[in-house]
């Protein structure tokens, strides 16, 4: 799915799957890279973090699109990415005794910390229901345990893509 947009003047290169939304929702914002700390910059939809990487064959390039000239000749691959991924540091910090998911959204500094569910932290998390069975509430504490298990499970499946990838060459 390609994405064209004049205001902006960038063209964007998307799977249809990871953009369910109108370029109208998109906000840009800009995360520390998990590794290096450097400024990523990312497009948050309602749903999901997109990262944003630029490819320029040359730098006198530029695109038609419709009849406007689009004088930034490169494109703009957007990557679903994992906030998880981007917060775990900060997610060990503060999440040191159970505590409920909005209180952990709110006590991150980052725009990714909206894009937390109860599902997605879990993966990071022992899990504790507090309250009564008519009001239960779900509370989080960070497990390093389930953190490693975490990531030796996305890191298998990046495996299994490249030997896969690497046999069709």
């Amino acid at each position: 799915h390609i994405i064209a947009s004049s205001m902006a003047s960038k063209i964007a290169i998307v799977p249809e799957k990871d953009y369910p939304v109108a370029p109208q929702t998109l906000t840009s914002a800009t995360v520390p890279h998990p590794r290096t700390s450097a400024s990523l910059p990312v497009l948050l939809t309602p749903s999901a973090a997109l990262e944003i990487n630029a490819i320029s064959e040359s730098p006198h390039c530029s695109f038609f699109v419709d009849s406007a000239v689009v004088e930034d000749g490169r494109f703009h691959v957007l990557t679903k990415v994992d906030p998880v991924l981007f917060l775990l540091e900060e997610m060990e910090k503060v999440m040191g005794s159970y505590s409920p998911l909005a209180q952990i959204k709110s006590t991150l500094d980052s725009p990714l910390a909206s894009l937390l569910t109860e599902k997605k932290v879990s993966h990071v998390s022992s899990t504790y229901n507090i309250g009564d069975d008519a009001e239960p509430e779900l509370t989080f504490k960070f497990s390093k345990e389930k953190a490693l298990e975490y990531l030796a499970t996305k890191h298998g499946r990046v495996l299994a893509v490249l030997q896969k990838q690497q046999r069709l060459l």
